[in-house]
């Protein structure tokens, strides 16, 4: 092998290529980057199996427009990545909500002054 080979740690092995293998693996590499993703849409269901988070709280947070969904007639779906960020995106409003004027004055969090009432 000469100069003319690209090494590539690959796990516990090194793969070996032709500059021209390695360039052509490159573009197919960027094509599939550029290659318009398919989105799979997913029950509420399916998010508790995938999160962890009650399935009701899909719905919920879906009626309240807190998160993005795609509606069918009854049926509403969700896609995973725009759900998710947007449920991060509420779960940072709820924790400054929550820890706004919720320290004592010890600075110790104190759940009697969080709730507003």
């Amino acid at each position: 092998m000469t100069n003319d080979t690209v090494f590539i740690p690959f796990g516990q092995q090194i793969l070996a290529l032709t500059r021209d293998e390695f360039a052509q693996a490159l573009l197919r590499g960027q094509q599939l980057e550029s290659a318009p993703k398919n989105h799979q849409v997913l029950t509420a269901d399916q998010l508790e199996v995938i999160t962890g988070i009650p399935s009701q709280w899909f719905g919920m947070a879906a009626r309240e427009g807190r998160i993005p969904c795609l509606r069918f007639g009854k049926y509403v779906r969700f896609e995973l990545e725009p759900t998710l960020e947007a449920a991060r995106g509420a779960r940072e409003g709820v924790q400054s909500t929550l820890t706004k004027g919720a320290k004592s004055d010890q600075g110790i969090w104190n759940p009697k002054l969080a709730i507003k009432g």
